[in-house]
């Protein structure tokens, strides 16, 4: 029922974006949290994966909703490939899976030693709210 809801709401947003032409400035929780990650400890390949990560996950959004955001391997790859089916991400299906790499890695060093330091995904709850607010201004 929650992904029915969820599913619901991003397809409302998705209607209204393309209806307008432009992506929606849509305010989410983890947007107010930091924007950058301190990669100097990570290995070399993953700091070369995070540079790619901040360039294209913050194309459509803030690249804090996904730094302070953590969720199970399956909804990050589903939130990839919804970033992938958009042309104007202009990502690659290797860029994707690079991209993927980081955010597990990301996951395991920094967001499971401090869980209640992050969000989970977004309700649709959430998502409700912030399209109404983004409707009403």
């Amino acid at each position: 029922m929650r992904n029915l809801l969820f599913s619901t709401a991003v397809i409302g947003i998705w209607a209204v974006t393309l209806l307008f032409g432009q992506e929606i400035d849509v305010q989410m929780p983890q947007d107010k949290g930091s924007d950058k990650i301190d990669v100097s400890g990570y290995p070399p390949e993953m700091q070369k994966r995070y540079r790619l990560f901040a360039t294209k996950c913050s194309k459509c959004h803030t690249a804090a909703r996904a730094i302070n955001t953590t969720m199970t391997k399956e909804k990050w790859l589903q939130s990839i490939k919804r970033m992938l089916d958009k042309p104007s991400s202009s990502t690659s299906v290797e860029q994707g899976r690079q991209i993927l790499e980081f955010i597990m890695y990301d996951e395991k060093e920094r967001k499971v030693k401090n869980p209640g330091a992050f969000y989970g995904p977004a309700s649709a709850d959430v998502m409700r709210e912030a399209t109404k607010e983004v409707k009403s201004n």
